[in-house]
């Protein structure tokens, strides 16, 4: 098992940190949706009971689990094949929301316009990605490395380049903010890529403190990843 998978199943065992990021995103998630990026399904589940299975698709490079399909984000060939099953299977053509969470970041940066235009010819008007993705480049250290990712993003930046696609921010806010020492003391000081299911598990338990200093102390204004909302 190489080390980003290992991450996410520990991860997955953290039920009250994935309903906290969940509920972060879903005030902006309506109608049928494609989750890009669906991993071993932590996200999927929530979407899934919330939305229905027949409003919710399923898309990832590497399925690993049932109703997934694949999509390289990088391939134009695999968006058309991806389209085509959808049709076929699903009955589907365009969506009204695109979410991926910490997804983005293992795109290489020469293939964000085909993703993104891809994007924008599968979603109805005023449709909406809804992204969470990692934040400072300054805190890229062997995790980031070790699980695939090309960047961290820098809040403006972003904005911009997505302007660029013809897309709007309509919410940009930064989530996580407590993660930030202990991913800069595991990543920078130690070099342990690997994120076990103890250290998950503690985040787990405190997930409420720390949900509570983050909505009520620092309401959202700094944190270890961006959650960006932005419509076609």
């Amino acid at each position: 098992m190489d080390i980003a998978e290992y991450n996410l199943k520990s991860l997955d065992n953290a039920p009250k940190f994935n309903d906290w990021m969940f509920s972060r995103v879903l005030p902006h998630l309506y109608g049928d949706i494609l989750e890009i990026g669906s991993g071993v399904g932590t996200y999927s589940r929530r979407l899934e009971e919330t939305f229905g299975k027949e409003h919710v698709v399923l898309s990832d490079i590497n399925p690993r689990i049932p109703g997934c399909l694949r999509l390289d984000l990088g391939s134009a060939e695999s968006w058309k094949e991806f389209t085509e099953t959808l049709l076929k299977e699903r009955g589907m053509k365009q969506f009204d929301c695109c979410i991926a969470l910490n997804v983005m970041e293992h795109v290489d940066p020469k293939f964000d316009h085909v993703l993104l235009s891809s994007l924008r010819e599968r979603l109805r008007d005023k449709g909406r990605l809804v992204f969470l993705v990692p934040a400072h480049e300054c805190l890229f250290n062997i995790i980031d490395n070790k699980v695939g990712h090309y960047r961290r993003y820098v809040k403006n930046e972003w904005i911009r380049a997505m302007a660029e696609e013809g897309f709007t921010a309509k919410h940009i806010s930064y989530f996580n903010v407590l993660a930030i020492p202990g991913w800069y003391v595991r990543g920078n000081v130690f070099g342990r890529p690997k994120v076990g299911e103890i250290s998950a598990g503690i985040f787990n338990v405190l997930t409420p403190m720390l949900k509570f200093v983050e909505n009520n102390i620092l309401c959202n204004r700094i944190g270890i990843s961006l959650i960006g909302v932005f419509e076609k």
